[in-house]
């Protein structure tokens, strides 16, 4: 998530310091295509700099409202699960297969890790969970 909040700045703001030359390079030079070049960089690169900046600090809100509102608790690792939809170097990410308590009720929910490694999770370990209304996640 701060991948996607650094990058959409880098990004935003490469396309608008390149769409500010350029724009004065028209105002300088008044060759049309300059201007075309200034319009070009600036839709472009703002444009996938603040979508990329609005999902990720939109994925960041949302995470940091579950911690903030969600019951927290401790669940305990019982099995693991491969995520076959995401792959880094070739081997899909890991998910959590944990048994927590939910108000008295023991639940079991499966959680995305962002990890390819089961040794930060062994077998019966017992890691931070927050839960908010259908969804648990990792409290890292």
């Amino acid at each position: 998530m701060l991948f996607f909040i650094v990058f959409g700045l880098i990004f935003f703001f490469v396309g608008l310091i390149s769409f500010i030359v350029c724009l004065v390079l028209f105002f300088v030079t008044d060759e049309l295509f300059v201007l075309f070049m200034a319009l070009l960089f600036g839709l472009v690169f703002c444009g996938i700099g603040g979508g990329t900046l609005i999902a990720g600090y939109k994925y960041y809100r949302h995470r940091k409202d579950i911690i903030n509102l969600g019951f927290h608790t401790k669940a305990r690792v019982i099995d693991y699960d491969d995520n076959t939809t995401t792959y880094i170097n070739g081997v899909p990410l890991l998910d959590l297969i944990v048994l927590f308590e939910y108000h008295g009720i023991s639940k079991i929910a499966k959680i995305g890790t962002n990890s390819t490694h089961s040794t930060q999770y062994p077998i019966n370990s017992l890691v931070d969970v927050s839960v908010y209304g259908q969804e648990i996640i990792l409290v890292k």
